[in-house]
């Protein structure tokens, strides 16, 4: 009998969650509301609930999550998530909880941690020892993994980019779809909130000026964050994930033209920048590597 993993991916939207054999296969994959406005205890009900149906049908060995929010990962709990997606998270112990309830081993670790070691493990990095993953959308995030491994820090906020200033200000606020949005909108002079990064693309897409030097800008941004993380770390593979990435076939050639431009030739010629191939698997993938691992 094969040994599966109940692996889920919790979001402020959604709770993605699968069945995976240890070799990465997938035997059931699916998602549910997260609801996160009903506050940590519906969220940990909608896990035990999970597990419970699924102990019953698979050879569960055990829990593996990723997550929003700052985690210890040691303690296998929530340090800090926005109270306002998530209100009442922050201290959660996770993996205490389940493992009282559940009668399983669980870990949990952050949810661009996890898409990080996805992608090192089975996607566009795979094989790779020093990676640096940003995933660009609502806001921006980074890992970095080294050797298989995450750098957590002394706060476990090692690869938090969102924080970084560039000459252009805060990364957080230029680099991301909110900014895309809300730029394109703003010059515009669109109020609609119906307006959104899909519509954003569309008027890119069908040459609209302002909106592609929007966009320009932005990844002008995103390559002096590159840039500054080259210089500190070095990585082999910069990993680019998020919602907005998706876009490969418009972005690619762009990025490559800002990178020509601000990256240094030792840079630019020894440092892939790859964008992530496993979707809304990558997070599972990389909790069920994590709980492997450690």
């Amino acid at each position: 009998m094969s040994e599966e993993y109940l692996c889920l991916d919790i979001g402020g939207t959604n709770i993605k969650y699968a069945i995976i054999t240890a070799d990465g296969n997938f035997k059931y994959k699916a998602l549910l509301a997260t609801e996160a406005q009903n506050g940590a205890k519906s969220i940990i009900a909608k896990i035990k609930n999970i597990a419970a149906k699924y102990k019953l049908q698979y050879n569960l060995q055990g829990i593996a999550i990723s997550t929003a929010g700052i985690v210890d990962q040691e303690k296998g709990s929530i340090i800090y998530a926005f109270p306002e997606i998530f209100p009442g998270y922050s201290n959660t112990p996770l993996k205490r909880t389940l493992e009282d309830d559940c009668n399983l081993p669980c870990t949990v670790e952050n949810d661009v941690n996890c898409a990080a070691l996805g992608e090192t493990w089975l996607g566009c990095a795979r094989g790779t020892d020093s990676a640096f993953m940003m995933t660009i959308g609502t806001s921006v995030g980074g890992c970095i993994i080294l050797d298989g491994k995450i750098i957590h820090g002394g706060a476990n906020s090692a690869g938090e980019i969102a924080y970084m200033n560039i000459p252009q200000g805060n990364f957080h606020d230029i680099v991301s779809t909110t900014y895309l949005v809300n730029e394109i909108s703003r010059q515009h002079n669109n109020n609609s909130d119906e307006f959104n990064g899909k519509a954003a693309f569309e008027m890119i897409a069908n040459g609209d000026k302002i909106a592609n030097i929007v966009l320009d800008k932005m990844l002008q941004s995103l390559l002096y964050g590159i840039n500054n993380v080259c210089s500190i770390l070095n990585p082999k593979t910069i990993i680019l994930g998020g919602g907005i990435m998706q876009q490969k076939e418009l972005l690619q050639p762009r990025i490559d033209y800002w990178a020509k431009k601000i990256l240094p030739a030792i840079f630019y010629q020894n440092t892939q920048i790859k964008f992530a191939e496993l979707g809304n698997d990558a997070g599972v993938l990389g909790a069920l590597y994590y709980h492997l691992n450690n």
